[in-house]
């Protein structure tokens, strides 16, 4: 257990260090207009949004950061049938970092909406931000993408209310299959370095 715990515990560090450095410069735009009205956590939100539900086999860097962090942690962990395990936990961490960055954001507009400037935000959109560099954002730019091509459907969800659950379901069905990827990367990375990690030394609990 000790040694699955420093597998965890090291890949989770890791995995928060290389989000930060792998921030990916398609978010820079929207930071630079967002974060005045957000404050600092969006930057914190947008990078675990990207490692978690970004397409690994679109964005390089994504499947850099889950093997690097798979390896790193089986080999630590010698582990390789409880990688399921640790990939989940070093996942589910993540995934909830994720929300405690969006939820630092929303509470505090939700709580204070009145006094929200939406006139200023939309005013504020800087000269070199365009609709390009929204829809060309990770994740961000994909779930705009998705609901636009699903607004085609509106008149069926307004006659049918039942139907928002088909268009919420197509919208964010890849986005949600993106993650299982990237979790399916992390937990066969940590299986092989596990497995690497027993041939270099057996370790003393399995």
């Amino acid at each position: 257990m000790g040694r699955k715990l420093i597998g965890i515990t090291v890949g989770l560090l890791l995995t928060i260090v290389l989000a930060f450095y792998l921030f990916p410069p398609q978010y820079n735009a929207l930071v630079s207009w967002l974060a005045p009205f957000f404050g600092s956590w969006l930057r914190f939100a947008f990078m675990f949004l990207f490692i978690l539900l970004a397409d690994p086999f679109a964005y390089t860097t994504v499947l850099i950061l889950w093997v690097v962090v798979g390896l790193v942690a089986g080999l630590l962990a010698r582990s390789t049938w409880g990688s399921i395990g640790i990939g989940i936990i070093i996942f589910a961490v993540a995934f909830l970092l994720m929300v405690l960055g969006f939820a630092n954001i929303i509470i505090p507009m939700v709580s204070d909406i009145g006094s929200f400037d939406f006139t200023g935000l939309l005013g504020a959109i800087p000269p070199d931000v365009s609709m390009f560099d929204i829809l060309g954002s990770p994740v961000i730019g994909d779930i705009i993408s998705l609901l636009m091509e699903n607004m085609a459907s509106l008149p069926d969800i307004m006659a049918d209310p039942t139907n928002i659950l088909s268009l919420i379901l197509s919208t964010f069905m890849p986005i949600i299959i993106n993650g299982v990827k990237n979790l399916i990367i992390l937990i066969v990375c940590i299986f092989i370095g596990g497995f690497i990690g027993r041939l270099i030394k057996k370790p003393e609990n399995t």
